[in-house]
């Protein structure tokens, strides 16, 4: 198993019966007044529940975990289209029905405002801390109420959890099952910017601690079988049971941005080595086994379709999540063609966008999804050399993406962390320099997808020979650099594909597939490019039932000891994503 601690675990939530007309507007209504006072309490005149209401997330401690000793860290995520202005908390002692107030503990409601990283922004992560000394063993519950930037909130608060604290371990003939600690390090030293996010607490409402161990028990597994976890100290190869997290600002844990270490996923391959169809989950699952590690990522390519008519989660996609795997959704056109672009960025497809929006709230899950990956090919097919007509389509295509994400964002489909994912190849850069990035306000994550071309028979059969860092220098040093078209610097960076064939006889390198794994490693370890958070194999050997190429050779088990460098990368504890 790869052994990390994942920022995000599936909980159950409670569905209503489906009533219709009058009944389901009372019962709603009685609903909303039950509620506002049985749990919330006074509700403040800027406070109310509408489609635009921001989104609360509480991401530690988890439902139903166990905290042993220490302070209490509570964390979450906010998210609003028109920027979250900040989180207050309300944090309560279940046992005695006290509140927290920042200082101490009362009889009457309250909400304390939480430490929030990303103030006027789409989305933005918090922290609040109940210190040592004003804990007693109960169960507590925490629930976050996010307002936007106009003072406007939701009276009602977003997603809640509630735990137990004991003021000491579970002793050596405890039978509670727990899943790994999770350690989290924390600095008060103020931030430089609004991002990277951090957990640093504000001086005058929240204490100075240095650590807090968060131990989560293990509830009923939602798979028939459940995997085994463990946990691995990133400062040096250990067996220890908990993960020591750095101190400082690093990560986003509201869009997946590990503060330490790489996302490693993968696709599935298609079909077989002899070219028939095969289910790329299934694949994926067995290259898990051969490997002896789970990854991060799941890379899940869709059609339109399969968001708007039901089709999608697939059961067998549905099941890698529940295990812990974030899904990356890769979302076509209705027609897969850039005549598409235009009418969906003049709402002719909003109907359909809803519905997939819809779809991915009661996925209930945060994913990765990008729209029409690497459209660069596409325009150059459709507009050649006729540079108005590229620009026309560019144009096209980043506001068909903007559009996409804002009607996504007036559904409340704040789980979706949108990634531009394109090809990343510099004689494309002139299509980059017109525009066709959407834009800040509508990207979480840049992708990029480049190979090591050396043998590939359908895309050259190029006789020279890539090492990794030349093939991924390029347009990583475009991004860094400053001209029209760039994302933000502070925007994470992704390989959304990546791969090499075996090598075939290059004329300028006797490098090996394996050294060229292993190349990847070293650099992934050193930081040679310390934008990249995430990185998704293309696992593919393309092979169509006839015999031929429809892809590169890009299979990690392509020969033992390619597939045995891959096994190390991934094994590697430098490379083990941490959250803060």
């Amino acid at each position: 198993m790869r052994d990390h601690v994942q920022p995000f675990r599936p909980l159950e939530r409670l569905k209503p019966q489906r009533l219709s007309g009058v009944g389901r507007s009372l019962v709603a209504l009685l609903t909303v007044f039950l509620i506002g006072a049985l749990l919330v309490g006074p509700v403040d005149a800027k406070w109310g529940r509408g489609r635009t209401s921001p989104r609360t997330t509480v991401l530690s401690p988890k439902q139903d975990s166990v905290v042993e000793g220490g302070d209490i860290l509570s964390v979450g995520r906010a998210d609003h289209r028109v920027g979250v202005g900040g989180v207050l908390v309300v944090v309560k002692n279940l046992d005695d029905d006290t509140y927290w107030n920042g200082s101490g503990w009362q009889t009457e409601f309250v909400r304390t405002e939480a430490a929030v990283d990303g103030v006027g922004e789409r989305k933005a992560s918090w922290s609040l801390r109940v210190p040592e000394e004003a804990l007693v063993d109960a169960r507590y519950r925490v629930r976050g109420f996010a307002y936007t930037v106009e003072g406007n909130g939701d009276a009602y608060g977003g997603h809640l959890t509630e735990f137990d604290y004991r003021s000491e371990p579970s002793g050596p003939g405890s039978t509670t099952t727990t899943t790994p600690p999770l350690t989290v390090t924390t600095s008060t030293v103020a931030p430089t910017s609004s991002k990277p996010p951090t957990t640093t607490q504000s001086s005058t409402t929240q204490p100075t601690v240095t650590s807090t161990t968060l131990t989560s028990t293990t509830v009923t597994p939602t798979t028939a079988t459940p995997t085994t976890s463990t946990s691995t100290t990133i400062s040096a190869p250990s067996s220890t049971t908990s993960t020591t997290q750095p101190s400082g600002d690093c990560g986003d844990p509201s869009i997946l941005v590990p503060c330490t270490g790489l996302l490693l996923g993968s696709t599935g391959d298609f079909a077989d080595s002899d070219g028939n169809w095969q289910s790329p989950r299934e694949d994926f699952r067995r290259q898990e086994e051969r490997l002896g590690h789970d990854f991060d990522v799941f890379h899940d390519y869709n059609q339109w379709n399969h968001l708007i008519n039901g089709s999608w989660p697939h059961r067998e996609t549905q099941a890698l999540a529940d295990e812990g795997r974030i899904i990356f959704i890769n979302w076509k056109s209705p027609t897969s063609s850039p005549a598409d672009w235009a009418r969906i960025a003049n709402g002719q497809f909003d109907d359909d966008i809803r519905t997939a929006a819809r779809n991915i709230i009661a996925y209930d899950k945060p994913l990765f999804i990008t729209f029409f990956h690497e459209p660069e090919d596409n325009i150059m097919s459709v507009a050649g050399d006729n540079i108005a007509k590229q620009d026309e389509l560019v144009n096209d295509y980043a506001e068909a993406f903007a559009h996409i994400v804002n009607v996504f964002d007036d559904v409340g489909a704040d789980n979706a962390i949108w990634v531009w994912n394109v090809q990343g190849w510099l004689g494309h850069q002139r299509l980059y320099d017109a525009g066709l990035y959407p834009g800040d306000d509508v990207v979480d994550w840049v992708a990029y997808n480049s190979y090591n071309w050396h043998g590939c028979d359908n895309h050259g059969n190029s006789p020279r020979w890539k090492e990794f860092e030349d093939v991924y220098q390029t347009f990583y040093d475009w991004l860094e650099s400053d001209g029209p078209g760039r994302p933000g610097p502070d925007k994470p960076v992704m390989l959304g594909e990546w791969g090499t064939e075996e090598n075939v006889g290059a004329t300028n390198s006797d490098q090996t597939k394996a050294e060229w794994f292993d190349d990847a490693r070293r650099h992934f370890v050193d930081g040679t490019f310390p934008r990249i958070k995430a990185a998704i194999y293309f696992d593919t050997e393309g092979v169509r039932a006839d015999g031929s190429v429809q892809f590169c050779e890009w299979g990690l088990d392509s020969s033992a000891e390619s597939l045995a460098s891959f096994r190390t990368l991934m094994a590697e504890p430098a490379l083990v994503p941490t959250w803060k």
